[in-house]
């Protein structure tokens, strides 16, 4: 199991990071391994109020592997889904690094 990764400057503005601590919290109860198999590539802008077309943009090539190559089953968590453009650009990561398949989960979604 692993998390969509933070954006460094906005953690620096928050005390947490909500998919880590939704993985860390289902991990556990899961009997799964939380592991960090993401990092940010490079910053995003705010995703808030963009259209579909530009938030895939937004994220596209935004995420790197973190170092060992994955499972070959992964669950991929984030805090909130609203068109599933960061959940797919991190999926897409994912399985180029070597993961065959990738479930997602989420605390919330959002409808536009």
């Amino acid at each position: 199991m692993t998390y969509i990764p933070p954006d460094p400057q906005r953690q620096l503005r928050r005390a947490g990071h909500p998919a880590e601590a939704l993985a860390r919290e289902l991990g556990p109860r899961w009997k799964l391994d939380v592991t960090r198999l993401l990092v940010r590539s490079r910053a995003v802008p705010r995703q808030a109020g963009l259209p579909v077309g530009q938030r895939r943009r937004n994220v596209r090539g935004a995420f790197a592997a973190a170092g060992e190559p994955p499972p070959d089953g992964v669950i991929l968590v984030d805090d909130v889904y609203t068109t599933g453009s960061t959940a797919s650009a991190a999926a897409a990561t994912l399985r180029s690094a070597g993961a065959s398949t990738v479930y997602v989960v989420t605390f919330a979604r959002a409808l536009r």
